[in-house]
C-alpha cells in the first residue's frame, strides 16, 4: 500500500538562527576562554594555562552557539517580498 505524499508546501520563515549563533559562540567563548584562564591562573599546580583558555573557549563557544541560535530563531526575518511592496506604496 501506497501512501500519498504530503501535498500541502510548508511555509518555514527564515529567522535569525545563524546571527544568534555567531553571536552567543563568539561572546561566550571569549567570556569562557577569560574564565579558563583566570581559574588557571589561581591554581597552585598549573603553569601552562593554554588547555584550559582553550577548554574554556570551546565549551563556551558550543554553549553560546546553542542558546543564541535558540534565541535567535525567535525573531522571524522579513522576506524580500515585504519590504518591496511596502516600499513601492505611497500615502498621500
Amino acid at each position: 500500500m501506497s501512501v500519498p505524499a504530503d501535498t500541502t508546501p510548508r511555509r518555514i520563515r527564515p529567522t535569525y538562527w545563524k546571527e544568534g549563533a555567531i553571536a552567543g559562540g563568539v561572546a561566550l567563548g571569549l567570556l569562557g576562554a577569560v574564565f579558563g584562564a583566570g581559574i588557571c591562573a589561581y591554581s597552585e599546580t598549573e603553569r601552562n594555562c593554554t588547555g584550559a583558555t582553550l577548554v574554556g573557549l570551546f565549551g563556551g563557544g558550543l554553549i553560546g552557539g546553542k542558546l543564541g541560535a535558540l534565541i535567535g530563531g525567535q525573531f522571524p526575518k522579513a522576506s524580500p517580498s515585504d519590504s518591496t511592496n511596502s516600499a513601492g506604496r505611497e500615502t498621500l
